[in-house]
């Protein structure tokens, strides 16, 4: 199943890459801003130098970015791929701005709170140098809290999807999701872990260019490169095809599971009337 998904979605991303790239763009520098934050900005090398007031300005900036503006990115990302796939790709920009008002804005953020709240303890927590790192959770409970993250993610894995497709309600989003889902999460985890290969590349290149900048590999491991660490978000070039063709995967993903499955179909919000 996964390879004839992805070679649809490799043929689209062919035949859409500019307007994928640019939907792409916001999500990257959104994970840029909130891992300069946690690396660098909210470091505990600088923290203790700042005042309460930039202290707080850096929390609510770091809160803005993992809690609005990454998930309105991968919505953007969706309702981009969405309409094209509707054959409307000269109206892609004009869509969007229809979409993305204030209502749904608000909508995203809540959908969104549960798995993006995991996350950022899980981005936290993983830090060894952020000031934000108050629980320093270690070995068996970091082990227990990560499966629990890992479910809850892909339980709500097609939330953004059905939203910018249907614009449910916060709660009809999140039963859609869990729908579809809860006989389904393997698959969605299995679809993740196919990407594994485009991790070690990136990881890769990261070593190689941290060492070239340390002069050595061991060095390199341990050394402190917070500006460098944060460039990760953008795989370092890899995400420019890498970013539109996993979303292209997932949102053919998700629409085969309900094709494919005729009791796990959502009704339309338009159904009854």
């Amino acid at each position: 199943m996964f390879k004839q998904i992805k070679a649809k979605s490799r043929e689209a991303y062919a035949r859409n890459y500019k307007t994928l790239i640019t939907v792409s763009l916001p999500l990257m520098f959104s994970s840029f801003a909130a891992d300069i934050i946690i690396n660098f900005l909210a470091s505990k090398l600088l923290w203790s130098d700042l005042t309460d007031f930039f202290r707080l300005i850096i929390l609510l900036a770091f809160l803005f970015f993992e809690f609005v503006s990454i998930p309105v990115s991968r919505v953007l990302i969706f309702k981009a791929i969405i309409i094209i796939k509707n054959n409307d790709d000269k109206k892609v920009e004009r869509e969007l701005k229809k979409f993305f008002n204030f209502s749904n804005v608000g909508k995203i953020v809540l959908i969104n709170f549960i798995p993006c709240l995991f996350a950022a303890f899980l981005k936290l927590n993983s830090s060894k140098l952020t000031a934000f790192n108050l629980f320093k959770v270690k070995g068996t409970h970091l082990i227990i809290l990560s499966l629990i993250a890992m479910v809850v993610t892909y339980m709500f894995f097609a939330c953004n999807y059905y939203f910018a497709l249907k614009e449910y309600s916060v709660t009809e989003t999140v039963k859609a999701s869990f729908k579809i889902m809860h006989k389904n999460i393997f698959k969605g985890i299995a679809l993740a872990f196919s990407f594994l290969p485009w991790a070690f590349l990136i990881a890769l290149i990261y070593l190689a260019i941290k060492a070239a900048f340390t002069g050595s590999l061991t060095y390199a491991l341990n050394a402190y490169t917070p500006i460098l660490d944060s460039f990760i978000s953008f795989g370092f070039g890899v995400d420019l095809y890498l970013i539109p063709y996993m979303y292209l995967t997932a949102a053919d993903f998700i629409q085969h599971l309900v094709d494919n499955e005729p009791t796990q179909r959502i009704p339309d919000k338009y159904d009854a009337l």
